[in-house]
This record gives structure tokens, C-alpha cells and sequence, in this order.
């Protein structure tokens, strides 16, 4: 980004170290190797070198990634071309039944191109059943025959499984989880908060 980029982004956003110098208690570690994380079937927003790259660690069904949900929309759209986002299907099975059919749901939209769309509407409407999920790609536009296809077969199980696997390597506690530039952040950080770490981050390009 270099140090231009870096003052426009002050004078857009606001002073970094004012914003970051209160910043640390949710952040859990500093040095995750995220080396392999981004995966051929990994849906990823923003550009390819964006300075900062966010892996979102998160299950559908999870009530506290519903609450993350606006605030990391917010975020893409404040910061846009700054960020990656890559994200990391973790349905956690033992707690949300159906999540597990949602994340398949999810990467067989993402098939078709649609994942964003989709995981919008299965954070706003919350309604994870099968005849919902079909319903979401109809509304998108989805080619029904080979999305219902996709989400009656077992494809993205190991999709699921390789996301579940990097989940694993970080020890992740619950959803949703992101790593930061390699920040490890557990839980949910306002749109202040997730202001601050950005700032801090851009800062350091």
C-alpha cells in the first residue's frame, strides 16, 4: 500500500493509531500460519492483493455470526478493495443440525457464482431447511436442476471437511473466528473495533 496510500486512508477513515491504540483485548494470538488456507473451492471477496486479508471462520446456524453479519457487510463496503475476505465453511453439527445442508447449500451457489448473494440471504432470512434453501436459489436465479443436484449429492462434503480441517489447525473454539493478517480474533468486534484493526493493519503495509 505504501505510505501515500496509507495517509489517504487516514484522511478517509480517520487517524489509525488513535483508532488502534485501545485495541487488543479480543485478540487472541498475532502469528497464525495461514499458509494453504485459501483453497481451490474457497469463496473470496475483494482483490488478489488486497493488504489485508480477513479468513472468516463461520456457521450459518451460529446466532453470533448472524449478529457479525451486517457489520462485516458494512466493513467490505467501507473498506472495499482493501480486503479479502476468504471464507471458511465451519458448521458446527453438535449444536446446529442445519448447518451442515446450509454449507453445502452455500458452495453449490457458489458453483454457479452466487455464493455472496446466497450467504446474504441465508444470514437475513435464517431459514435453513431444505425446501428454503431451494427456494433462496430460485430467487438468485440458480440453475435449478444442477443446484438441486449438487445439494443432493455428497460433493462438497470434502469442501466442508478441508475447511474443518484448517478450523482444526487453529484450534477453533467456536464461530465465528477470523484471522486478520494473521491475528487470530475470536467472536464478534463491533464495526469500531473492526475499524481499528484494519487501520492497524493497513498501517503496517
Amino acid at each position: 500500500m505504501g505510505l501515500v496510500g496509507y495517509f489517504l486512508y487516514n484522511m478517509k477513515y480517520g487517524n489509525a493509531i488513535s483508532l488502534y491504540q485501545e485495541y487488543n483485548k479480543k485478540i487472541t494470538a498475532n502469528d497464525i500460519d495461514t499458509t494453504g488456507f485459501i483453497r481451490e473451492h474457497s469463496p473470496v471477496f475483494g482483490p488478489e492483493d488486497a493488504p489485508v486479508v480477513i479468513f472468516a471462520f463461520e456457521d450459518f446456524e451460529c446466532p453470533y455470526c448472524r449478529d457479525s453479519f451486517l457489520t462485516i457487510k458494512n466493513i467490505k463496503q467501507k473498506y472495499g478493495s482493501a480486503l479479502k475476505i476468504v471464507f471458511k465453511h465451519t458448521p458446527i453439527v453438535s449444536t446446529h443440525p442445519n448447518a451442515l445442508l446450509a454449507h453445502a447449500a452455500a458452495a453449490c451457489a457458489h458453483d454457479q457464482g452466487k455464493f455472496w448473494d446466497y450467504y446474504d440471504l441465508l444470514y437475513t432470512s435464517q431459514k435453513l431447511d431444505k425446501e428454503s434453501l431451494l427456494g433462496y436459489a430460485e430467487l438468485l436465479s440458480i440453475n435449478n436442476s444442477k443446484f438441486q443436484q449438487c445439494l443432493g449429492s455428497t460433493i462438497h462434503l470434502e469442501t466442508i471437511e478441508a475447511d474443518l480441517s484448517d478450523a482444526a489447525r487453529i484450534n477453533l473454539q467456536g464461530t465465528p473466528t477470523y484471522i486478520v493478517n494473521g491475528a487470530l480474533i475470536e467472536g464478534t468486534l463491533s464495526e469500531n473495533e473492526w475499524s481499528k484493526l484494519i487501520l492497524q493493519k493497513l498501517e503496517k503495509n
